[in-house]
């Protein structure tokens, strides 16, 4: 009796056989995922003994308890001292919505001199909405286009 899937790799194409690849994997990453809280509750009742050994009969509940509270005064310690910065920041600048001096203009020319543009060209830029710049290699421009709109 012949097999019901005719299977020749060979005279498949190299996607085809790509395809094929990754849809084993993925039904096999599939597979892992559903079958990951099984072994989780298998490693959880193996372990249960040894959680029991060291937490009860050892006494580590103790330690878990100290680190606890140790980590408890970490993070409010870091609570405190964020709301306290946060309180210093509202009452040093929270009145003030705007800066009390704006930044100095710089002047046309400094920037055409700058990016060794036309004063014009700048003019053109400044006025544009949007804008298209092109450089070269090493980082000038060499051309520049404003959009309509």
């Amino acid at each position: 009796m012949r097999p019901l899937i005719i299977e020749r790799p060979q005279k498949q194409t190299r996607s085809q056989r790509w395809g094929y690849r990754a849809i084993t994997v993925l039904f096999w990453a599939l597979f892992a995922y559903f079958i990951r809280p099984v072994l989780t509750l298998a490693a959880w009742l193996l372990g249960y003994y040894r959680f029991q050994e060291i937490m009860i009969g050892a006494h580590g509940w103790e330690e878990l308890v100290r680190l606890l509270l140790v980590y408890s005064a970490v993070i409010l310690t870091m609570t405190l001292v964020l709301i306290g910065w946060s309180l210093y920041n509202l009452v040093r600048f929270g009145r003030h919505e705007k800066r009390v001096t704006p930044p100095a203009r710089i002047p046309v020319e400094v920037l055409a001199g700058h990016f060794g543009v036309t004063l014009e060209q700048v003019r053109q830029w400044q006025d544009a909405r949007r804008l298209i710049l092109h450089y070269n290699d090493e980082g000038a421009i060499v051309d520049g286009r404003s959009l309509s709109g």
